[in-house]
């Protein structure tokens, strides 16, 4: 299930048109509720948090928007309202419970924040309020519409490993991610499973520390894939005891291990390093006090501070999460089938056989116009999100890393062709009548195609 369908509400169902949102979580969900907290925990009040798209700190762990606020964003809704932010508020288009530093657990980070246990409790407050003011009927309908996001689970695996705590010590890794998973107990849930949690710039720092390798902490990793294979088998035996409980789960260990493993074909430069912090690999969490480091491009880079995704990276989950397609993707699926068709062909032929057809084989493309006119032709908000040459560069480096794996299975000869100015076939020309009253070519697109072709045949001579 697609996160898209879960807010489809049928017009007869109540007065709103959509379903609202419900978040819960941590510091990936939190667009600012610790800053209303009386703890000692980090507020993110500070820039350059928040410098990206919003221009000033508001609490969220990142330099823009998080997940919930695209999700939003794509459902039609506003900007969800904080249960802690200070105001009169109606709630009837969700409110965000989530708290930076929460785990399911209520040993994690115990008294600094609002842990899963707290925020289901606020969650009860609200609908409580809800019910004086809309009536139980009403409450009803809406709660059971809407949609209910988590993130958690990160600080129960992270912290014992940051803070030297003896939680971990305490039970095995099943006995620990079984009590974690319990814990995550409406009618519409989506989740997340957990990234390798092994491979943020702060884990990456500890294992220097550790062993001196720079690689990913293997150790804190094997209990995110531990909590990834629990999750799923978890809400399947909930669906079973709860009636007309949905879910979907978006997979984010998979999704940043192919970003980890080959950054630029999404559009990123630096995936081990974060943007903004101290330390090695800037990963200690000291992004905006008195010492810190920032680099010079956070459109370059995955993660903001040592755990945090960017903006860019939280978009492109996102849209990962809402209809499970991110562009471009339809090439990596040929190639998929290109290495299926190459295993059936080495059982048939042997291998000394397709090795020499495959480098005498010449490998033709035709790819691109539509990473570039489909936004255009379907009101997509993607290119929204990137600069023309960072959407081009994203576009680009897909290609060249397809080129590369069919190279390193055999293959030689390419042959390329730079794309036509998409601007002017009669289906831009008619958009240009729409947009603009004029008859001719739509230049925005046609742009792209020029960036496109001289960005193509620069990275094709460096290949």
């Amino acid at each position: 299930m697609v996160l898209c369908a879960s807010f489809l509400v049928p017009a007869s169902c109540h007065r709103y048109s959509h379903g609202a949102l419900f978040i819960f979580g941590d510091s990936f969900y939190d667009a600012g509720n610790n800053i209303y907290l009386n703890t000692n925990i980090p507020k993110l009040n500070i820039f350059p948090y928040g410098e990206t798209y919003f221009k000033h700190p508001t609490g969220r762990a990142s330099d823009g928007r998080l997940i919930p606020d695209f999700i939003s964003e794509f459902a039609k809704l506003p900007l969800i309202p904080l249960y802690l932010q200070p105001g009169n508020h109606h709630f009837t288009d969700g409110v965000n419970f989530a708290s930076g530093g929460a785990g399911a657990l209520v040993e994690t980070n115990q008294g600094l924040i609002m842990d899963l246990k707290t925020q289901l409790s606020n969650f009860k407050t609200m609908e409580k309020q809800l019910r004086q003011k809309l009536g139980a009927s009403e409450v009803k309908t809406l709660l059971s519409t809407a949609v209910y996001m988590f993130s958690i689970g990160t600080n129960d695996y992270m912290v014992p490993f940051t803070s030297n705590s003896t939680v971990l010590q305490s039970y095995s890794k099943k006995e620990y991610v079984k009590m974690e998973i319990y814990k995550i107990g409406g009618r519409k849930f989506g989740l997340s499973k957990l990234l390798p949690l092994g491979c943020p710039p702060i884990s990456r720092a500890l294992e220097i520390v550790r062993t001196g390798g720079s690689g990913c902490m293997e150790e804190v990793t094997v209990l995110s894939k531990l909590h990834n294979r629990a999750l799923p088998k978890a809400l399947k035996e909930l669906k079973s005891q709860l009636e007309g409980c949905t879910y979907s789960i978006f997979d984010a260990y998979t999704a940043g291990t192919a970003i980890f493993n080959n950054p630029s074909k999404y559009g990123f430069e630096e995936v081990k390093m974060a943007c903004c912090g101290s330390g090695p690999l800037r990963a200690s969490i000291t992004c905006g006090q008195k010492v810190y480091q920032m680099c010079d491009n956070v459109s370059e880079y995955f993660f903001f501070d040592g755990i945090h995704p960017t903006e860019k990276a939280n978009y492109q989950f996102g849209k990962l999460m809402w209809d499970g397609s991110l562009l471009p993707v339809g090439l990596e699926t040929q190639l998929r089938n290109f290495k299926n068709m190459e295993k059936q062909l080495r059982q048939k032929l042997g291998a000394s056989e397709v090795k020499t057809l495959l480098s005498k084989a010449v490998y033709m493309f035709s790819i691109g116009s539509n990473d570039y006119l489909v936004p255009f032709i379907t009101n997509s908000t993607v290119l929204q999100s990137y600069s023309k040459k960072e959407y081009v560069k994203m576009v680009i480096g897909n290609i060249t890393s397809v080129i590369q794996e069919i190279y390193e299975i055999g293959g030689r000869k390419f042959g390329l062709s730079k794309l036509l100015p998409l601007g002017c076939p009669p289906i831009s020309r008619a958009l240009e009548i729409v947009r603009t009253g004029g008859s001719g070519c739509m230049e925005e697109i046609t742009v792209l195609a020029k960036l496109h072709n001289r960005a193509l045949h620069k990275a094709l001579k460096e290949l």
